[in-house]
């Protein structure tokens, strides 16, 4: 597991009273889940886009 759920949870929670005055009160497993898989694919991209020499994964 890559995300920490709980406050990945309050964290959109939190967006959905900021964006959208509160509308959504839940999140759903599928939505944390797609949220992980997400997570994962952005994390194996970064490493890959990396250059061969140095030892510490930069960001764009």
């Amino acid at each position: 597991m890559s995300i920490n759920r709980d406050q990945t949870k309050k964290k959109l929670l939190q967006m959905s009273k900021d964006f959208r005055n509160g509308k959504f009160t839940r999140v759903s497993k599928s939505a944390l889940d797609e949220l992980e898989a997400r997570h994962e694919a952005n994390m194996r991209s970064m490493v890959h886009q990396q250059p061969s020499k140095g030892k510490t994964i930069m960001g764009s």
